[in-house]
């Protein structure tokens, strides 16, 4: 149940900031749900939790740079804000 209620949070929570960032987790929660209601154990549930996460997050999340339409402007706003602040 717990499993459950995490990847129903997660994915309200997506739902609201539409970043798609909470996804990948609620995915991960959801098979961890799976494994723990086959009766896997808490643990083997975490780690598929976990694992399921990380590679949904990898591979389904674009990068900043393969999102860029016109890579010199975006080149150029990451010098900007990766600049010291002037005083």
């Amino acid at each position: 149940m717990f499993w459950i209620l995490l990847a129903v949070i997660l994915a309200a929570g997506e739902v609201m900031t539409l970043g798609f960032f909470l996804a990948p987790f609620a995915a991960g929660a959801l098979l961890g749900a799976a494994a723990d209601l086959a009766g896997a154990g808490s643990v083997v549930a975490v780690l598929v939790f976990l694992i399921s996460s990380g590679l949904f997050f990898g591979l389904l999340r674009p990068s900043r740079g393969a999102t860029c339409a016109r890579p010199r402007s975006c080149a150029r706003a990451r010098r900007r804000s990766s600049a010291r602040p002037r005083r």
